[in-house]
């Protein structure tokens, strides 16, 4: 049935658990979830903020049967969206008037990361859809879940966006993910790929690996010669 929007509760069977101030994007959602529910968390869970056809999600199935369908078990963090980024570490200036850059290094500094060279180029799974063990939420404490929490809930509003924009790049990593993330091709019982590798695939993959993924092949120099040059 069409939705009406017109209204400030939608109808729904299930009982809101909790709800939270609409501040932090869905960053904060995830982050709340984790300290409310800590110390009773499931033995694996999946996080969700897109719509069933929402752009970074392109697979040929709906959303719930591609969670039915992950290797959870052997793999412990997968992706649920089929939407990668190449980022290289460095601090992004801005390029939008009021808004500040990506300052990635500064950010990786103050959540106490493990440092990465300058340049190194993280592999991204974006957009923050994911399924995850229990075990690896329980590898960090409450109190640091709590510290990433009030980060996107208390920062200045400009800080808190950044802040968000940075944990859909890294969020793989306080996972327990390698920045440089491989993509394996037995994340889920069907056969998976890539649909969109966002920038610099060229740093990662061979040209054979990029031909397998449908990476567009081309000439990797300029864009080397151009990040060389910063």
């Amino acid at each position: 049935p069409k939705r009406d929007w017109s209204s400030d509760v939608c109808s729904s069977d299930l009982t809101p658990q909790l709800v939270v101030e609409n501040i932090g994007l869905d960053i904060s959602s995830y982050f709340s979830y984790i300290v409310h529910n800590y110390d009773n968390l499931p033995e694996y869970m999946a996080f969700l903020h897109g719509h069933e056809n929402s752009y970074h999600q392109m697979h040929d199935r709906p959303m719930l049967e591609v969670i039915a369908s992950a290797n959870i078990e052997k793999y412990k963090y997968i992706p649920l969206n089929n939407f990668f980024r190449s980022y290289p570490f460095f601090n992004e200036e801005s390029n939008v008037e009021g808004i500040p850059g990506l300052m990635l290094m500064d950010h990786w500094k103050k959540l106490g990361l493990p440092p990465l060279p300058y340049y190194y180029v993280l592999n991204c799974p974006l957009c923050a859809q994911f399924i995850v063990a229990r075990e690896r939420i329980l590898n960090l404490p409450k109190e640091y879940w709590q510290y990433l929490l009030d980060i996107v809930t208390k920062s200045p509003k400009k800080e808190i966006f950044i802040w968000c924009v940075v944990f859909e790049f890294i969020l793989h990593c306080i996972l327990g993910e390698n920045a440089q993330m491989p993509v394996a091709s037995d994340w889920f019982s069907f056969d998976y790929k890539v649909k969109w590798w966002h920038e610099l695939p060229q740093f990662c993959y061979s040209d054979k690996e990029k031909q397998e993924l449908g990476i567009p092949i081309e000439d990797s120099s300029i864009k080397k010669r151009s990040w060389a040059s910063q």
